[in-house]
């Protein structure tokens, strides 16, 4: 199969996987490598990697490669987010915070990312930066969905943070 495509990374990293199917994970490894090589502003190799990497213990190195997706001309808010999500599904909590916060910073007027940015604070437990992120979405919201999402995130993150009835006391004198 590799004499026919020898460069097309999509080839490449599925063969990878079936070493790892196989446990031959030294030829897995290489392969993943090679695919990212291959196709290196393609950041679904990179995290392919770093999720082999993670699942061999050997976390350390897996962040060195999901953090190669967002640098030099690839740090974005884009990149950022998908490394945010990324942490987020290996419970790296306060890496993932930290990415989607500089993802939010870089593009401040993407509704999805101030949303997914609040998500992401309110599920760490940080209830007064999740109501900042949602604030934002709550004006970046375009139409009457965006701003029924955010008034239930914003119903749920002060629940969470236990002033839901002082705000709605607030709003009803008001």
């Amino acid at each position: 199969m590799i004499e026919k495509s020898p460069t097309d990374p999509v080839l490449i990293s599925q063969i990878a996987d079936l070493c790892r199917q196989h446990d031959d994970l030294k030829s897995a490894e290489a392969y993943y490598r090679r695919a990212v090589e291959l196709a290196p502003n393609d950041i679904q190799y990179r995290e392919y990697l770093g999720e082999f990497l993670h699942h061999q213990k050997r976390s350390d190195e897996a962040v060195l490669i999901w953090e190669e997706i967002a640098q030099g001309d690839r740090r974005t808010a884009y990149h950022l987010a998908r490394i945010a999500e990324i942490y987020g599904n290996f419970e790296y909590e306060t890496r993932a915070i930290a990415a989607i916060s500089e993802a939010a910073k870089l593009d401040p007027s993407d509704f999805p990312l101030q949303l997914k940015a609040a998500k992401l604070h309110l599920a760490a437990g940080q209830d007064q930066q999740a109501l900042t992120y949602l604030a934002a979405a709550e004006l970046l919201a375009s139409n009457g969905d965006e701003r029924e999402l955010t008034i239930a995130e914003r119903i749920r993150a002060l629940k969470v943070s236990g002033e839901l009835m002082q705000v709605a006391n607030q709003m009803q004198l008001e």
